[in-house]
């Protein structure tokens, strides 16, 4: 129903086909004066498609799009090909809080990228084992621990911390779930060395974590050789991978980034969980191990 100005806004479709053969087409987004995407797809006979397309709002307010492909040989009802609909474009932050135990690169990384964006408001807590919280400039002295506290939080990332003494609580995680449950907002896990998200196995977050992590090796797995995250099908057209709205320039993103030698370790992903990308080497009981996944929606 709206988007922020200046960000890219993910608009979903489903299309479906009662022709008898497959249908290879171009789905087109525009807002009535000019063509603004394009993206090819393929439709299933008989069948349903799932996608999504990718566009960049270019002024504030009240946008009329419409989405509308092709007709084919053989449709019958030629009308029902598009769909207008409206999107408020928005100027507003993005409330983002950042919980970590340590300043460990990823941990930096983040919060200096989320920092210099004028689209976000990050706070961030970081847990020093054995010490006081880490303070400075938005930095909280301890978890925002109410419902009124943290409900104005839309993402929270929770990184190589657990549950315990000098760090998250029980009625912590619960406020985390009710969260994503009751306000939709984002919750992203970024494991670490430590193996402090296993705490979270037994606690209120489990059922929203997309994999099963692999507790004989909590410490992750390192590597001699450098390796390289892979996008699995699903993840070359989800919208959380895309760099680039094109499909080409954006698999040519993925493989120049930099690999890594040190990964978490995961048994496997959870049912109806989608993996979107995995280890170029690693495998599992039955397949290549998931290094990036999402919840089923």
């Amino acid at each position: 129903s709206y988007g922020l100005f200046g960000e890219q806004i993910t608009i979903p479709f489903s299309i479906r086909s009662h022709l008898t053969n497959e249908v290879r087409t171009t789905v087109v987004l525009n807002d009535g004066t000019r063509e603004e995407v394009k993206k090819e797809i393929v439709v299933p006979a008989r069948g349903q498609l799932q996608d999504t397309i990718l566009w960049y709002p270019r002024s504030v307010g009240d946008v009329s799009l419409t989405l509308k492909l092709p007709v084919q040989p053989g449709e019958l009802i030629p009308e029902n090909n598009q769909q207008k609909f409206r999107v408020s474009v928005r100027v507003e932050k993005l409330q983002v809080l950042v919980v970590d135990s340590l300043p460990r690169w990823e941990y930096r990384y983040l919060r200096n990228a989320l920092a210099r964006d004028p689209g976000v408001e990050v706070h961030s807590i970081l847990y020093h084992p054995g010490m006081k919280a880490g303070g400075g400039r938005n930095y909280l002295p301890a978890f925002p621990g109410t419902r009124e506290a943290i409900s104005r939080y839309d993402v929270i990332f929770l990184g190589d911390v657990g549950i315990g003494e000098g760090e998250l609580s029980e009625a912590d995680a619960e406020l985390i779930r009710g969260l994503v449950e009751q306000q939709s907002s984002g919750l992203i896990f970024l494991p670490g060395s430590r193996g402090r998200q296993l705490t979270f196995s037994n606690s209120p977050l489990r059922d929203l974590i997309p994999v099963v992590p692999d507790s004989a090796k909590p410490n992750g797995q390192v590597l001699q050789n450098e390796a390289v995250l892979t996008l699995t099908t699903a993840g070359k057209g989800h919208f959380l991978t895309r760099f680039e709205a094109d499909e080409n320039l954006n698999a040519q993103v993925w493989q120049a980034l930099p690999g890594f030698y040190w990964s978490a370790a995961v048994e496997k992903s959870r049912p109806g969980a989608e993996v979107l990308a995995v280890h170029s080497s690693l495998r599992n009981a039955s397949r290549r191990m998931p290094l990036l996944a999402t919840p089923s929606a």
